[in-house]
Protein backbone atom coordinates (compact mmCIF):
# COMPACT_ATOMS: atom_id res chain seq x y z
CA UNK A 1 0.00 0.00 0.00
CA UNK A 2 1.49 3.35 -1.05
CA UNK A 3 0.42 6.66 0.39
CA UNK A 4 1.27 10.28 -0.25
CA UNK A 5 3.24 12.42 2.16
CA UNK A 6 0.71 14.94 3.44
CA UNK A 7 1.72 14.99 7.11
CA UNK A 8 1.98 18.39 8.76
CA UNK A 9 4.17 19.03 11.82
CA UNK A 10 3.73 21.99 14.19
CA UNK A 11 4.76 20.52 17.52
CA UNK A 12 7.04 17.53 17.90
CA UNK A 13 4.12 15.57 19.35
CA UNK A 14 1.45 16.60 16.84
CA UNK A 15 1.05 15.34 13.31
CA UNK A 16 -1.99 15.63 11.08
CA UNK A 17 -3.19 14.03 7.89
CA UNK A 18 -6.06 15.44 5.81
CA UNK A 19 -7.86 13.36 3.21
CA UNK A 20 -11.21 12.27 1.81
CA UNK A 21 -12.98 9.52 3.72
CA UNK A 22 -16.22 9.20 1.74
CA UNK A 23 -17.39 10.53 -1.60
CA UNK A 24 -20.61 10.18 -3.56
CA UNK A 25 -20.94 11.68 -7.05
CA UNK A 26 -23.93 11.89 -9.39
CA UNK A 27 -23.61 11.56 -13.16
CA UNK A 28 -25.89 12.36 -16.07
CA UNK A 29 -26.83 9.95 -18.83
CA UNK A 30 -27.04 11.39 -22.33
CA UNK A 31 -27.63 10.16 -25.88
CA UNK A 32 -23.97 9.18 -26.25
CA UNK A 33 -23.77 7.15 -23.02
CA UNK A 34 -22.53 3.58 -23.46
CA UNK A 35 -24.11 2.44 -20.18
CA UNK A 36 -27.85 1.88 -20.56
CA UNK A 37 -30.29 2.60 -17.73
CA UNK A 38 -32.52 -0.51 -17.78
CA UNK A 39 -35.53 -0.35 -15.48
CA UNK A 40 -36.88 -3.89 -15.87
CA UNK A 41 -34.67 -6.17 -13.74
CA UNK A 42 -35.48 -9.12 -15.99
CA UNK A 43 -33.52 -7.50 -18.83
CA UNK A 44 -30.42 -6.51 -16.80
CA UNK A 45 -27.33 -8.65 -17.58
CA UNK A 46 -25.61 -10.09 -14.51
CA UNK A 47 -22.25 -8.79 -15.74
CA UNK A 48 -21.43 -5.91 -18.07
CA UNK A 49 -17.94 -5.06 -19.32
CA UNK A 50 -16.90 -1.57 -20.39
CA UNK A 51 -13.15 -1.85 -21.12
CA UNK A 52 -11.44 -1.42 -17.71
CA UNK A 53 -14.78 -1.23 -15.88
CA UNK A 54 -16.84 -4.30 -14.98
CA UNK A 55 -20.21 -3.90 -13.28
CA UNK A 56 -22.08 -6.73 -11.55
CA UNK A 57 -25.82 -6.41 -10.96
CA UNK A 58 -26.54 -6.39 -7.23
CA UNK A 59 -29.93 -7.98 -6.59
CA UNK A 60 -30.32 -6.36 -3.17
CA UNK A 61 -32.83 -3.47 -2.96
CA UNK A 62 -31.72 -0.23 -4.59
CA UNK A 63 -30.58 2.79 -2.61
CA UNK A 64 -33.10 5.51 -1.75
CA UNK A 65 -34.40 7.01 -4.97
CA UNK A 66 -32.88 4.25 -7.18
CA UNK A 67 -34.20 0.89 -8.37
CA UNK A 68 -30.97 -0.94 -9.11
CA UNK A 69 -27.43 -1.16 -7.76
CA UNK A 70 -24.26 -2.51 -9.35
CA UNK A 71 -20.92 -3.48 -7.84
CA UNK A 72 -18.22 -1.71 -9.82
CA UNK A 73 -14.76 -3.15 -10.49
CA UNK A 74 -11.87 -1.18 -11.96
CA UNK A 75 -9.01 -3.33 -13.28
CA UNK A 76 -10.39 -6.17 -11.19
CA UNK A 77 -10.59 -4.18 -7.92
CA UNK A 78 -13.92 -3.39 -6.24
CA UNK A 79 -14.10 0.42 -6.18
CA UNK A 80 -17.71 1.20 -5.28
CA UNK A 81 -21.38 0.92 -6.11
CA UNK A 82 -23.33 2.44 -8.97
CA UNK A 83 -27.04 3.19 -8.50
CA UNK A 84 -29.32 3.61 -11.52
CA UNK A 85 -32.94 3.86 -12.69
CA UNK A 86 -34.15 6.69 -10.48
CA UNK A 87 -37.69 6.51 -9.17
CA UNK A 88 -38.07 10.18 -10.12
CA UNK A 89 -37.38 9.20 -13.76
CA UNK A 90 -34.33 11.40 -14.12
CA UNK A 91 -31.46 10.41 -16.39
CA UNK A 92 -29.15 10.31 -13.41
CA UNK A 93 -26.72 7.86 -11.80
CA UNK A 94 -25.13 7.87 -8.37
CA UNK A 95 -21.70 6.40 -7.64
CA UNK A 96 -20.56 5.76 -4.06
CA UNK A 97 -16.82 5.14 -3.76
CA UNK A 98 -15.71 2.19 -1.63
CA UNK A 99 -13.93 3.47 1.46
CA UNK A 100 -10.78 1.47 0.67
CA UNK A 101 -10.23 3.62 -2.44
CA UNK A 102 -9.14 6.58 -0.28
CA UNK A 103 -6.55 4.55 1.64
CA UNK A 104 -4.91 2.51 -1.12
CA UNK A 105 -2.28 2.91 -3.84
CA UNK A 106 -1.97 6.71 -4.05
CA UNK A 107 -3.86 9.86 -3.03
CA UNK A 108 -5.34 10.47 -6.51
CA UNK A 109 -6.46 6.88 -7.08
CA UNK A 110 -10.11 7.80 -6.51
CA UNK A 111 -9.84 10.39 -9.31
CA UNK A 112 -8.37 7.74 -11.62
CA UNK A 113 -11.47 5.65 -10.91
CA UNK A 114 -13.70 8.67 -11.57
CA UNK A 115 -12.06 9.31 -14.95
CA UNK A 116 -12.42 5.65 -15.91
CA UNK A 117 -16.13 5.71 -15.10
CA UNK A 118 -16.70 8.82 -17.21
CA UNK A 119 -14.67 7.56 -20.16
CA UNK A 120 -15.76 3.92 -20.27
CA UNK A 121 -19.46 4.35 -19.43
CA UNK A 122 -19.88 7.55 -21.46
CA UNK A 123 -21.48 9.46 -18.59
CA UNK A 124 -21.16 13.11 -17.56
CA UNK A 125 -20.38 14.65 -14.17
CA UNK A 126 -23.40 16.22 -12.46
CA UNK A 127 -22.53 17.14 -8.85
CA UNK A 128 -20.90 16.17 -5.56
CA UNK A 129 -23.74 14.54 -3.67
CA UNK A 130 -21.85 13.86 -0.41
CA UNK A 131 -18.29 14.48 0.82
CA UNK A 132 -16.52 13.56 4.05
CA UNK A 133 -13.21 15.33 4.74
CA UNK A 134 -11.20 13.87 7.61
CA UNK A 135 -8.28 15.17 9.66
CA UNK A 136 -6.39 12.47 11.58
CA UNK A 137 -3.93 13.42 14.28
CA UNK A 138 -2.15 12.13 17.39
CA UNK A 139 -3.47 15.13 19.32
CA UNK A 140 -6.21 14.25 21.83
CA UNK A 141 -9.02 16.13 20.08
CA UNK A 142 -11.73 14.30 22.03
CA UNK A 143 -10.16 15.14 25.38
CA UNK A 144 -9.63 18.81 24.58
CA UNK A 145 -13.10 19.29 23.10
CA UNK A 146 -14.64 17.50 26.10
CA UNK A 147 -12.76 19.71 28.56
CA UNK A 148 -13.80 22.90 26.79
CA UNK A 149 -17.41 21.76 26.39
CA UNK A 150 -17.58 20.75 30.07
CA UNK A 151 -17.00 24.42 30.93
CA UNK A 152 -19.20 25.94 28.23
CA UNK A 153 -22.35 27.94 28.95
CA UNK A 154 -24.15 26.21 26.07
CA UNK A 155 -23.95 22.94 28.02
CA UNK A 156 -26.71 22.51 30.61
CA UNK A 157 -24.63 19.87 32.43
CA UNK A 158 -21.55 22.07 32.61
CA UNK A 159 -19.21 22.41 35.56
CA UNK A 160 -18.08 25.93 34.60
CA UNK A 161 -19.05 28.98 32.54
CA UNK A 162 -15.72 30.05 31.11
CA UNK A 163 -16.32 29.24 27.43
CA UNK A 164 -19.03 29.96 24.87
CA UNK A 165 -19.92 28.30 21.60
CA UNK A 166 -21.88 29.93 18.83
CA UNK A 167 -25.44 30.14 20.17
CA UNK A 168 -26.97 27.91 17.49
CA UNK A 169 -24.40 25.11 17.96
CA UNK A 170 -25.90 21.76 18.97
CA UNK A 171 -23.47 19.19 20.41
CA UNK A 172 -24.40 15.53 20.87
CA UNK A 173 -22.27 13.70 23.45
CA UNK A 174 -21.89 10.11 22.25
CA UNK A 175 -20.68 6.90 23.89
CA UNK A 176 -20.49 8.40 27.40
CA UNK A 177 -18.27 11.23 26.23
CA UNK A 178 -15.97 9.14 24.01
CA UNK A 179 -17.05 11.06 20.91
CA UNK A 180 -18.96 14.16 19.87
CA UNK A 181 -21.23 14.99 16.95
CA UNK A 182 -21.88 18.64 16.21
CA UNK A 183 -25.19 18.65 14.42
CA UNK A 184 -26.15 20.43 11.24
CA UNK A 185 -28.85 19.94 8.64
CA UNK A 186 -26.42 19.93 5.71
CA UNK A 187 -23.05 20.02 7.48
CA UNK A 188 -22.25 17.72 10.41
CA UNK A 189 -18.97 17.39 12.32
CA UNK A 190 -17.77 14.30 14.20
CA UNK A 191 -14.89 14.09 16.69
CA UNK A 192 -13.79 10.66 17.91
CA UNK A 193 -10.95 8.21 18.52
CA UNK A 194 -10.38 6.54 15.16
CA UNK A 195 -7.86 3.98 16.43
CA UNK A 196 -10.45 2.25 18.59
CA UNK A 197 -12.47 1.01 15.60
CA UNK A 198 -10.33 1.51 12.48
CA UNK A 199 -10.26 -1.24 9.87
CA UNK A 200 -6.95 -2.97 9.11
CA UNK A 201 -6.41 -1.02 5.88
CA UNK A 202 -6.85 2.26 7.78
CA UNK A 203 -4.43 1.13 10.50
CA UNK A 204 -1.93 0.34 7.76
CA UNK A 205 -2.53 3.74 6.22
CA UNK A 206 -1.78 5.40 9.57
CA UNK A 207 1.40 3.35 9.95
CA UNK A 208 2.63 4.33 6.48
CA UNK A 209 2.01 8.01 7.22
CA UNK A 210 3.76 8.39 10.58
CA UNK A 211 0.79 7.71 12.87
CA UNK A 212 1.75 4.25 14.08
CA UNK A 213 1.79 3.16 17.74
CA UNK A 214 -0.40 6.02 18.94
CA UNK A 215 -4.05 6.88 19.46
CA UNK A 216 -5.28 8.59 16.31
CA UNK A 217 -8.10 11.05 16.83
CA UNK A 218 -10.26 12.19 13.95
CA UNK A 219 -12.35 15.24 13.23
CA UNK A 220 -14.39 14.94 10.07
CA UNK A 221 -16.68 17.28 8.20
CA UNK A 222 -19.68 15.66 6.52
CA UNK A 223 -20.95 17.80 3.67
CA UNK A 224 -24.09 17.33 1.60
CA UNK A 225 -24.71 18.75 -1.86
CA UNK A 226 -26.87 21.52 -0.40
CA UNK A 227 -23.98 22.76 1.74
CA UNK A 228 -21.55 22.53 -1.18
CA UNK A 229 -24.06 24.47 -3.29
CA UNK A 230 -24.18 27.09 -0.51
CA UNK A 231 -20.39 27.46 -0.67
CA UNK A 232 -20.59 27.81 -4.44
CA UNK A 233 -23.54 30.19 -4.67
CA UNK A 234 -23.14 32.30 -1.54
CA UNK A 235 -19.37 32.34 -1.10
CA UNK A 236 -18.44 31.98 -4.78
CA UNK A 237 -16.11 29.01 -4.26
CA UNK A 238 -15.53 26.83 -7.30
CA UNK A 239 -15.90 23.41 -5.69
CA UNK A 240 -15.95 20.41 -8.03
CA UNK A 241 -14.27 17.04 -8.44
CA UNK A 242 -10.90 18.56 -9.39
CA UNK A 243 -10.99 20.85 -6.33
CA UNK A 244 -10.89 17.79 -4.07
CA UNK A 245 -7.57 16.70 -5.59
CA UNK A 246 -5.76 19.73 -4.16
CA UNK A 247 -4.69 19.18 -0.54
CA UNK A 248 -4.68 22.92 0.19
CA UNK A 249 -8.16 23.46 -1.22
CA UNK A 250 -9.43 20.39 0.59
CA UNK A 251 -8.04 21.83 3.82
CA UNK A 252 -9.64 25.19 3.07
CA UNK A 253 -13.08 23.59 2.60
CA UNK A 254 -12.55 21.72 5.87
CA UNK A 255 -11.71 24.89 7.78
CA UNK A 256 -14.61 26.86 6.30
CA UNK A 257 -17.08 24.08 7.14
CA UNK A 258 -15.90 23.57 10.73
CA UNK A 259 -14.69 26.93 12.08
CA UNK A 260 -18.04 28.19 13.36
CA UNK A 261 -18.90 24.94 15.13
CA UNK A 262 -15.66 24.11 16.92
CA UNK A 263 -14.50 27.60 17.97
CA UNK A 264 -14.93 28.44 21.64
CA UNK A 265 -14.83 31.97 23.06
CA UNK A 266 -12.80 32.32 26.27
CA UNK A 267 -14.78 34.81 28.37
CA UNK A 268 -11.87 35.20 30.82
CA UNK A 269 -9.74 36.92 28.17
CA UNK A 270 -11.22 39.92 26.37
CA UNK A 271 -10.33 43.13 24.56
CA UNK A 272 -12.32 46.18 23.47
CA UNK A 273 -12.63 46.92 19.75
CA UNK A 274 -12.88 50.37 18.14
CA UNK A 275 -16.69 50.30 18.60
CA UNK A 276 -16.27 49.69 22.34
CA UNK A 277 -17.58 46.12 22.00
CA UNK A 278 -16.02 43.36 24.07
CA UNK A 279 -14.17 40.73 22.03
CA UNK A 280 -13.24 37.37 23.55
CA UNK A 281 -10.23 35.25 22.65
CA UNK A 282 -11.03 32.33 20.32
CA UNK A 283 -9.89 28.75 20.95
CA UNK A 284 -10.22 25.82 18.55
CA UNK A 285 -9.15 22.20 18.96
CA UNK A 286 -7.34 22.40 15.59
CA UNK A 287 -5.34 25.54 16.45
CA UNK A 288 -2.11 23.59 16.97
CA UNK A 289 -2.45 21.53 13.79
CA UNK A 290 -0.77 22.57 10.57
CA UNK A 291 -3.70 22.45 8.16
CA UNK A 292 -2.31 24.51 5.31
CA UNK A 293 -4.76 26.20 2.96
CA UNK A 294 -4.73 27.85 -0.41
CA UNK A 295 -7.40 30.01 -2.00
CA UNK A 296 -10.17 28.37 -4.00
CA UNK A 297 -10.84 29.91 -7.39
CA UNK A 298 -13.79 32.29 -7.56
CA UNK A 299 -16.60 31.34 -9.94
CA UNK A 300 -17.45 33.49 -12.95
CA UNK A 301 -19.99 36.07 -11.83
CA UNK A 302 -22.50 35.18 -14.55
CA UNK A 303 -22.85 31.61 -13.29
CA UNK A 304 -22.30 32.13 -9.58
CA UNK A 305 -25.99 31.77 -8.69
CA UNK A 306 -26.78 28.84 -10.95
CA UNK A 307 -27.91 25.91 -8.75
Amino acid sequence: MITSGSIGNVHADYKCLIHLDRLSITFKLWSGSIFQDIRNPGFIPQEQIFNEIIIIHDTSPGLGAYYHSYRVYYKGILVGKLHAATKLKKNELQFDFAKEVFYSFHSAYWHEVYNALEANLGILYNNLRYVEIAVDTNKDLVGQFGLLYQNTVNNNLRSGDRYKLRSSTMVHVMNNGCSFVIAGTENEIAIYNKSSHAENFIQEYFANNGLANCNVHRIESRLTWNYIRYLRNKKGLDINVETLLDQGKLANIFKISTINKITFKDTSISTIDHNRNKQFQSISIIDELNIDTVDIAILNQEIIHVP
